[in-house]
């Protein structure tokens, strides 16, 4: 078994006053403790490649009194402030939202690396904490069972031109190439896996559900898109990619229209845009037209980046003075004033972390709670977030079953106009 984390990070602990005073038997598990919690924001990170990516990541104290110990998890915290190896937000709420911990800039210099359990004693503990995880999800048999056990299905393609070019693509020794490597590396092992067993014990392989949002997340939901692209079940049968077109801001603005009697010219335009799919070309044309070229050049050489920042900087941000809000909120603000005037009001009611979290809930009602509970246990689909994995020959299916339940949420749309709404990619 092993955990992701800091390179080099042995030699530091090694080096401070608390692990000296410890015996022989107890050192090599107070490395294990370390490398245990930061392979814990490492795992909150996986959707990104860089370290200068990486965010804060909320641990719960439960989880890390059991895992590290009560005193020894506070002094393992203060040992890796120390260091400035990481940084700890306080801002929490009891019973709603555990303390963040996030690698500082110090850190975020260094490179994660796979590194060995020394110790028995923590072997022991992470299998009991991950075997106590994954039998959890696995005794519900409505939704968790049926994806874990088709997780179990999938295999990797290797020799997919697809995964070979974006295995290359990277400069060598660079934080990104070490990722897409032991990603790379990672998948082709689990080909071999015959067992749930296996699964639960390897390192990378993990499964867990937001309690805020409702969001599912795997393994298979963080690898680069190319290696997923790269993926059949074991028995060769060939996949599809059914997702939801633009689906933050659609459910966003759809969920606004629902509950208004009568549409203004900017809600029509809304509307028009989301439906169309012209949602984030509008926003980069008016940039244009007013002369923003910088902020209309990400959107032509960084779709993804600009998707990001548009929702970031935009629909998402912090409710703040109409003075100082960022381009991306002016520009949505310019378009559509009676969505976004809604918008702001709702920041400033119940705080703007609440408007993501709304629009994540609902997401996750359609692809997790609406789908699945739908599914016989024979039956494979896997979610990604704002789509779905399944069989290339039940797409059509698939998207009937997605469209009853999108229109169900959102019952002022025509069956013809959600069916245009889901896009279609075959692997």
């Amino acid at each position: 078994m092993f955990l992701n984390s800091i390179e080099g990070i042995h030699e530091a602990v090694k080096a401070t006053n608390y692990y000296k005073s410890k015996g022989d038997k107890m050192k090599p598990v107070i490395i294990d403790k370390v490398n245990f919690f930061l392979n814990a924001i490492n795992s909150g990170n996986l959707h990104h490649q860089d370290l200068f990516q990486f965010t804060p990541v909320p641990l719960h104290s439960k989880i890390l009194r059991n895992m590290l110990g009560r005193y020894e998890a506070e002094n393992i915290i203060n040992i890796l402030q120390e260091m400035d190896i990481i940084q700890v937000n306080h801002s929490y709420e009891i019973g709603k939202e555990s303390k963040k911990y996030g690698l500082t800039d110090n850190a975020k210099n260094f490179k994660y690396t796979p590194v060995g359990v020394l110790s028995e004693r923590m072997e022991k503990k992470i299998l009991n904490y991950k075997n106590n995880l994954f039998n959890y999800y696995l005794k519900d048999k409505k939704i968790h069972s049926k994806i874990i056990n088709n997780l179990t299905k999938l295999s990797f393609n290797p020799d997919n031109q697809k995964a070979l070019t974006a295995l290359n693509q990277n400069e060598k020794g660079t934080n990104k190439d070490k990722y897409y490597n032991n990603t790379y590396e990672a998948l082709k092992e689990m080909n071999g896996y015959t067992s749930i067993n296996q699964y639960i014990k390897c390192s990378n392989f993990y499964y867990t559900q937001s309690h805020k949002v409702n969001r599912v997340f795997h393994y298979f939901s963080t690898i680069p898109k190319a290696f997923r692209e790269s993926l059949t079940l074991k028995d060769g049968t060939l996949l599809a990619d059914l997702d939801l077109k633009n689906a933050q801001p659609l459910i966003m603005g759809l969920n606004y229209l629902k509950s208004k009697r009568w549409y203004t010219t900017s809600d029509k335009m809304l509307l028009n845009d989301l439906l169309s799919g012209n949602f984030y070309n509008k926003i980069a044309e008016h940039a244009k037209n007013k002369g923003d070229l910088e902020f209309y050049n990400l959107f032509t050489n960084d779709y993804g980046e600009f998707k990001a920042t548009v929702l970031g900087q935009g629909l998402y941000y912090h409710y703040v003075p109409l003075d100082i809000i960022k381009n991306a909120e002016k520009y949505l603000r310019e378009l559509y004033p009676d969505f976004m005037k809604n918008l702001r009001e709702k920041k400033r009611v119940t705080g703007y972390k609440s408007v993501s979290i709304e629009a994540q809930q609902i997401e996750a009602s359609i692809f997790i709670d609406g789908l699945f509970s739908q599914l016989d246990n024979d039956q494979f689909a896997v979610p990604v977030h704002d789509a779905v994995l399944v069989k290339s020959d039940e797409v059509e299916k698939f998207k009937i079953k997605l469209i009853n339940i999108f229109r169900s949420k959102f019952t002022l749309l025509t069956h013809e106009q959600v069916q245009n709404l889901f896009r279609i990619t075959y692997y």
